[in-house]
C-alpha cells in the first residue's frame, strides 16, 4: 500500500508537498521551513512514506544525531492517511536503518499535552527519560523518551551471522582443572620452588574457587611414588582427590598414542616412548576425554608443545605458574576512594540507602536476587549524590571468589535529574577502571526496564547485550596487547573463559590482529571496545607520543589519587575525554591512532610515557564556537589560553590505559622514541617502538 523512499533525487522533487504536510501542524512538530527540510534531504535525514507507485506524500519522519545516538526530530502523516500505519511505518523504517549502522539509543521530544505521540511512542518502547522545559512562548512541558536500539553482540559480528545473545562463559562450576601428579609434588615435597603456588591452587579448590580432579594416570603415578613400608597420611589424602570421569573411554589408549607422537615423537624428544613420557601423554588424553578445562603442569614437553595439543584436541595446556596468577588476580576487592566532580560525588552507601531509587525503578526483584546469591562474593554498594546531597544513582557491586563467574552490577539512576547521565557514565567507567586492575574479567551489568539512559551508558562503554533485554556483558582485558604480551593474554584469558570463547574473542595469533585492523576495521574497533580497556597495537596502527602538564595529567588522565577528594572538571570523570592543543596541531592526529601521554618534567612531571589511549575523534574549531558540552569533556574553564591562534583542536579519545610502570625518558631514548626535542610537541613514533614503550610500562606477569 505505502513504500518508504530514501532516494535524495526523489525526496528533492516532493519537497513542495512535505512543506504543505508540515506547515498542518505547526503545533505538534513546530515551524519547519523549506531550507530546514532541504538540508534534512541533503543530509540523509529524511525518509517519506509514498503511495505505492504514485509521487503523492502520505508522510515523513526527520531524524538527526551524532553517532551513537539519534534523535526523532519529527513525524508528520497527510490528514487523508491518519489512522492506517503511516507512522509506524516511518518508525520501524528509520529505527532499522539506525540499527543497521551501529546507533546505541534514539530519543524523541513530544510536547507533555500531545496525548497521542505521547502514547504513539510509549507503545513503541520509548521510555520516559525526563522532563524539561519547552520555549518561553507556549510554556510547554516536554516529556524526552529514549528507545535502547537492538546493538549486535560480538559474537554476533564475529561469527557473520545475528542470533540470540548467548551466555559469554560456561557456569563455573561446569568448568574441572586436571592437576598433574608435579602439582602435588610441589605441596607436599620439602624445599619445591612452587610450594606457595601449589598451595593457593589447593587452597582455592578447598575454600570452593574451582573444581579440581586428577586423572586416574595420576592414581597409579601415585601408587607408583608411595614410600614401600608404612602408612603415609599425605599419600593417603591424595589418593582420595575427584577421579576425572570419562563420558567415553572408548580409544584412550589410541588418543594417549596420538598424544605421545605429537609431544614427544614429532619434536624429536630424548624421551620418548619411556614410562614417563607415556604416563603423561595419558594424563592429556584422560583430560581430553573427561572434558577438562586445562591441564595444569610444570612438565616442560606438555607446556612446549601447548599450541600443537590446543590446535589437534581443544585442551589447554597451564602452567602451575599461569594458574596461581590467573587465580591471585581474579576477584580483587574493589573498593572506590570517594570522588567528587562538577554537579555531583561518588561516595560508599547501603543497601538501605538504595531501596528508595530501586523501588521507582520497581526492580525490588532484583535487588532481592542480587543480595539472596552472594555465596562467596563481597558485595559493596556506590551512590551518586547532587549538590543538595539528594541521590542521582547507584551501584550495587558483586564480586565472586569463584573463579570465572562474572563480577554482578545492579545500576539505576534518577533519569529526571540532569546530572543522572554524567554521575552515572563516571561511575561505571571508574568501577571497570578498578575491576581492570586485575586482568581478564567478566562483567555483567543489569538494570530496570525503562532505564534508557544507564542502557545507552553501558552500551558506550563497549558493553553488549547479553541473555536478557536490559542485561549487558563485556570481558574485559585490562592492558595492551602488543606481539610480545598477545601470547601470554590469550594463555590467561583461556583460564578465565572458555577457550571458543576466547577465540571468538581476538584472534590465535598476533597476525590475525594485524589482518583485521587492515581489513575489517569495523570488527576490529568492535572487539577493542568490547575488551576496553584494552589497546590492540596492531603493527600498522599509527602511535604518538603527547606532551602533557603534570596537573593536566593529574586530573584528565586520572594518574594520582589525591584528585579524588578536590572538585573536578567533568572530563577528569567521563569515559570519553578530551584533550585541547594548538589548532596547528591538527594534522599530528587521526581517528583510532593511539597516544601515549608523556609527562613533562618541565611542569613538575615524572619526564615518563604515564597512560594510553585511543583517538575518537579529531575536531578543530573557532573558540568561540566550543561549546559547554565540549568543555565538559575536558579539564578546562576555558580554551583561550591553549592556542595562539583563534583555533583549537579538539582530539576526543577513550579507554584509557593508565601504566603500572611509568617508562622514563632514558628508557624511551634507549627505545628510539627520542628525537632531541624532549618531546615539547606531539611526535610521531614507529609503531614498533610504542608497542614496546606499553609492553615495558605494563607488568604482564600480572596482565
Amino acid at each position: 500500500m505505502f513504500e518508504v523512499v530514501d532516494d535524495r533525487y526523489r525526496l528533492v522533487r516532493a519537497l513542495e508537498q512535505f512543506v504543505d504536510i508540515a506547515d498542518l501542524y505547526k503545533n505538534e512538530i513546530g515551524f519547519w521551513a523549506k531550507a530546514s527540510i532541504t538540508s534534512a534531504i541533503e543530509r540523509n535525514r529524511l525518509l517519506a512514506a509514498f503511495g505505492q507507485g504514485d509521487d503523492k506524500v502520505v508522510g515523513f519522519l526527520i531524524y538527526s544525531g551524532v553517532f551513537p545516538t539519534s534523535k526523532i526530530q519529527a513525524v508528520a502523516v497527510h490528514p487523508d492517511f491518519k489512522r492506517v500505519g503511516v507512522a509506524q511505518l516511518l518508525l520501524d523504517a528509520v529505527i532499522e536503518k539506525l540499527e543497521r549502522e551501529g546507533f546505541m539509543s534514539v530519543s524523541a521530544r513530544p510536547a507533555e499535552d500531545l496525548r497521542p505521540a505521547q502514547a504513539f511512542y510509549a507503545r513503541n518502547g520509548f521510555a520516559v527519560v525526563t522532563t524539561v522545559e519547552g520555549g518561553k512562548a507556549r510554556k510547554r512541558r516536554i516529556i524526552v523518551r529514549e528507545r535502547t536500539l537492538a546493538v549486535p553482540t560480538l559474537f554476533d559480528v564475529l561469527d557473520g551471522a545475528t542470533q540470540a545473545p548467548r551466555t559469554t562463559v560456561a557456569p563455573a562450576k561446569d568448568r574441572i582443572w586436571v592437576l598433574d601428579i608435579n602439582v602435588l609434588f610441589d605441596l607436599i615435597k620439602h624445599g619445591r620452588d612452587r610450594y606457595q603456588r601449589a598451595y593457593r591452587v589447593f587452597g582455592a579448590a578447598l575454600a570452593g574457587r574451582i573444581n579440581v580432579a586428577v586423572t586416574s594416570e595420576f592414581q597409579r603415578e601415585l601408587a607408583r611414588s608411595k614410600p614401600e613400608r608404612g602408612a603415609d597420611p599425605i599419600y593417603e589424602l591424595a589418593s582420595a582427590l575427584p577421579t576425572l570421569h570419562l563420558h567415553d573411554a572408548a580409544g584412550l589408549t589410541a588418543l594417549t598414542n596420538e598424544v605421545h607422537d605429537l609431544v614427544f615423537v614429532q619434536k624429536g624428544s630424548r624421551q620418548a616412548a619411556s614410562v614417563q613420557a607415556m604416563s603423561d601423554s595419558r594424563h592429556v588424553a584422560e583430560s581430553i576425554k573427561g572434558n577438562a578445562s586445562a591441564f595444569i603442569t610444570s612438565d616442560g614437553p606438555l607446556l612446549n608443545a601447548r599450541s600443537e595439543i590446543r590446535a589437534m584436541f581443544g585442551l589447554d595446556i597451564a602452567a602451575l605458574d599461569e594458574f596461581d596468577d590467573a587465580l591471585a588476580s581474579y576477584g580483587l576487592d574493589v573498593d572506590l576512594t570517594q570522588t567528587n566532580a562538577d554537579g555531583f560525588r561518588i561516595t560508599g552507601g547501603t543497601i538501605e540507602q538504595v531501596k528508595p531509587i530501586v523501588a521507582a525503578c520497581n526492580a525490588e526483584a532484583l535487588l532481592a536476587d542480587f543480595e539472596r546469591d552472594s555465596r562467596l562474593a563481597t558485595t559493596t554498594v556506590n551512590l551518586t549524590k547532587g549538590p543538595d546531597d539528594e541521590v542521582l544513582g547507584c551501584l550495587c557491586l558483586r564480586q565472586s571468589q569463584v573463579f570465572g563467574e562474572p563480577t554482578e552490577v545492579l545500576l539505576f539512576c534518577d533519569q529526571s535529574k540532569g546530572a543522572a547521565a554524567h554521575a552515572m557514565d563516571a561511575l561505571l567507567a571508574k568501577i571497570i577502571g578498578e575491576i581492570a586492575v586485575g586482568g581478564p574479567q567478566l562483567v555483567r551489568v543489569s538494570t530496570a526496564q525503562g532505564q534508557s539512559v544507564v542502557s545507552r551508558i553501558a552500551l558506550e562503554q563497549g558493553f553488549r547485550p547479553a541473555e536478557g533485554k536490559h542485561v549487558f556483558e563485556k570481558l574485559m582485558l585490562g592492558c595492551p596487547i602488543t606481539p610480545q604480551s598477545h601470547e601470554a593474554i590469550q594463555n590467561k584469558l583461556r583460564l578465565v573463559v572458555s577457550g571458543e570463547v576466547c577465540d571468538q574473542l581476538m584472534p590465535a595469533s598476533f597476525e590475525g590482529v594485524d589482518l583485521l585492523y587492515e581489513n575489517e576495521r569495523s570488527e576490529f574497533n568492535d572487539m577493542e571496545s568490547f575488551a576496553s580497556p584494552a589497546l590492540f597495537v596492531a603493527n600498522q596502527r599509527s602511535v604518538i607520543i603527547q606532551p602533557i602538564g603534570k596537573s593536566f595529567a593529574d586530573q584528565l588522565l586520572g594518574t594520582t589519587n589525591q584528585m579524588n577528594f578536590l572538585d573536578q572538571f567533568g572530563g577528569a570523570t567521563k569515559s570519553e575525554k578530551i584533550y585541547v592543543c594548538s589548532g596547528r596541531k591538527r594534522s599530528s592526529y587521526h581517528i583510532g591512532q593511539l597516544v601515549l601521554f608523556y609527562e613533562s618534567s618541565r611542569t613538575g612531571g615524572r619526564a615518563a610515557v604515564v597512560a594510553a589511549a585511543s583517538v575518537k575523534s579529531v575536531t578543530l574549531l573557532n573558540k568561540e564556537k566550543v561549546t559547554k558540552q565540549n568543555l565538559s569533556q575536558t579539564v578546562l574553564d576555558s580554551v583561550e589560553e591553549m592556542s595562539s591562534t583563534n583555533e583549537v583542536t579538539l582530539v576526543r579519545f577513550s579507554n584509557l590505559l593508565r601504566l603500572p610502570t611509568p617508562v622514563g625518558l632514558p628508557r624511551l631514548k634507549a627505545l628510539g622514541a627520542h628525537t632531541g626535542q624532549n618531546f615539547l610537541s606531539a611526535t610521531r613514533i614507529a609503531t614498533a617502538v610504542g608497542q614496546s614503550i606499553l609492553t615495558e610500562g605494563w607488568n604482564y606477569a600480572n596482565a
